[in-house]
């Protein structure tokens, strides 16, 4: 039986070392990951792939697995629209009061219902992500939320709310440029910032406005080498000029696009709309015609219901000028249908309503936070009054002892007073007992001298 008990013993001993190391690994692992987000998000789901068992995890770390794994997913240009983990994720990091992690998890939240067509849901969620990730430092997560809330409102044509937004992420983005924390990511982000703005001004049709801001990013994205996003700001400088009737410059803005040869798909399909519409209003309908056919063949492959009204709108005006009526009528009422579409998805009420979610959970955590206050400051008045009244309790003692030793003392000073007016009373008595005795040794010796001389 004992060598059995030994054996149980040195097992369970072994399983538990060998149960921690690997903890211990699957940790190393998850902190080894955190510095390659942004740089590098392939390598971290490596890495986070490579954990075995991770729900094995304890808790905290888990969560914290299931948030860096969506975050790189994210990051890597993954589908995150079904991660449905991130929600308790959440919930989790909420009521921990880790604002930190809390921002992090608010912003994937937001990700996933705007993903899954959601955008009250996630304008609310990306305002907390804002929030918290301002209160914690992270300014690169509060610029990338505020140009999400900024898009969610300039996509339901609220461009004063998303501007608002835009101009908060622009001065969040300054300061770290200012402040020579600026890395290439928050250069790309103040680059992004200033092209939602100038969208914003655009379909607001303040065109000097829009042109300004686009040029800022321009200049910018040719100092970091940005290519992606030159090309981009050409393509809206392109179609700010088109819209302040600078056709000439418009085209020009346009082909220099083009001539980067790394114009993305739906790049070209904006390019050939606004060409149509240039060639529309100068009235060459050879150009018209070349670029009417590319419209019309990329057409089924536009998903952006705000790109599909603007085509619709250009082929009608097109089939116009080219008597073909008929035509024109057609796309006139796709033109019209798909705007209907839009107003009925802007679900303007929804999107307030949200608004105003976020601003009443803001103001409940500002008011539990003044009744902790209030309640630390009565606490501390409590522990002050309790100080003060032990001190004078303590004090209090000390005085009633001083005060006995002072009567116990002044008792003594009285009695050896009192002997001492006793001795002092005594004293002509005994002066005089003294003189006496001297006059009767006198006497005597002045008799034994009267009876010597006999």
């Amino acid at each position: 039986m004992k060598p059995n008990t030994k054996l149980f013993f040195y097992l369970f001993i072994g399983l538990f070392l060998f149960s921690c190391n690997k903890n211990d690994e699957s940790v190393a692992l998850l902190k080894l990951a955190q510095d390659s987000f942004e740089t590098n998000p392939n390598r971290v789901l490596s890495l986070l792939d490579s954990i075995e068992n991770p729900e094995k995890m304890d808790k905290d770390d888990y969560m914290e697995y299931v948030l860096s794994y969506i975050r790189a997913k994210s990051e890597a240009r993954k589908d995150i629209s079904g991660d449905t983990l991130i929600f308790g994720v959440q919930r989790y990091f909420e009521q921990k009061g880790n604002i930190g992690k809390s921002a992090l998890a608010n912003y994937y939240v937001g990700q996933i219902y705007y993903l899954n067509g959601m955008q009250p849901k996630a304008l609310e969620f990306f305002m907390y992500s804002a929030d918290e990730a301002q209160r914690a430092s992270n300014d690169l997560l509060a610029v990338k939320s505020l140009n999400n809330i900024g898009y969610i409102y300039f996509e339901r044509d609220m461009l004063d709310s998303a501007i608002v937004n835009y101009q908060k992420a622009l001065s969040i983005n300054n300061n770290i440029e200012k402040s020579n924390h600026g890395t290439s990511l928050t250069s790309q982000m103040l680059i992004t910032t200033l092209t939602n703005i100038g969208r914003t001004f655009e379909g607001a049709n303040k065109l000097d406005s829009a042109y300004l801001y686009f040029q800022k990013g321009l200049i910018l994205a040719k100092k970091q080498e940005n290519t992606i996003e030159e090309s981009q700001l050409y393509l809206n400088l392109g179609a700010t000029c088109y819209g302040k009737r600078e056709y000439e410059k418009a085209i020009e803005y346009y082909q220099s696009a083009l001539n980067m040869d790394i114009t993305g798909e739906k790049q070209i399909q904006k390019i050939n709309l606004y060409l149509l519409n240039i060639y529309n209003e100068i009235k060459e309908s050879k150009s018209a015609k070349q670029y009417a056919d590319l419209v019309t063949v990329s057409l089924p492959n536009v998903t952006n219901l705000q790109t599909m009204k603007e085509m619709y709108a250009s082929l009608s005006e097109y089939y116009k000028q080219a008597g073909d009526f008929k035509q024109a009528l057609e796309y006139s009422n796709l033109e019209k249908a798909t705007k209907d579409q839009i107003e009925q998805e802007a679900n303007v009420p929804a999107l307030l309503d949200a608004n105003k979610n976020f601003y009443i959970k803001q103001k409940e955590r500002e008011a539990q936070e003044l009744r902790e206050f209030v309640l630390w400051c009565i606490a501390g008045g409590v522990f002050t009054l309790a100080v003060i009244l032990l001190f004078v309790i303590y004090n209090r003692r000390d005085t009633e002892k001083f005060k006995q030793e002072i009567e116990r003392r002044t008792e003594k000073y009285d009695l050896v007073l009192g002997q001492l007016r006793a001795e002092n009373e005594r004293y002509p008595h005994i002066v005089a007992e003294i003189k006496a005795m001297e006059e009767d040794a006198n006497k005597e010796e002045n008799k034994g001298k009267e009876e010597g001389e006999k």
